[in-house]
């Protein structure tokens, strides 16, 4: 019988990270954001602020699957991402059914010592139509 790379006991917990095509995700960052305006009184404090132009990001870094990258791990920067494994349902009031995800900032690293690394962004903007 020939030795079995992963041997797993036990119920994986629901808050493990998802693999997304060609990257075996080690680290994901979520920061929901939006642009503030504010305007001051004449005693230069800050008496009315609006929040506009909502967007979540998506950090992602993880090991490059197998010989040559595909998928996230060789996509054009600027290119539209149809679907993410880890945004599967909402996310601090973002839902993957509205709006755009654009991948965005990628970073290949290579070295003769680890795997194959890659590094992207995803960021979802509600406002642009799917």
């Amino acid at each position: 019988m020939p030795v079995q790379a992963i041997i797993e006991h036990g119920t994986r917990p629901a808050y493990d990270l998802t693999d997304e095509t060609g990257v075996l995700v080690t680290k994901l960052s979520i920061k929901p954001t939006r642009e503030y305006v504010e305007r001051k009184n004449s005693q230069r404090m800050v008496s009315y602020v609006r929040a506009e132009n909502p967007r979540i990001t998506f950090e992602f870094s993880g090991i490059i699957v197998g010989n040559s990258a595909t998928g996230f791990a060789d996509q054009h920067p600027g290119t539209a991402i149809t679907a993410l494994a880890n945004f599967q349902s909402s996310v601090h009031g973002f839902s993957p059914t509205e709006g755009k995800i654009i991948y965005k900032d990628p970073t290949r690293e290579l070295s003769d010592t680890d795997e194959p690394q890659v590094s992207f962004t995803a960021e979802m903007f509600p406002g642009i139509a799917p």
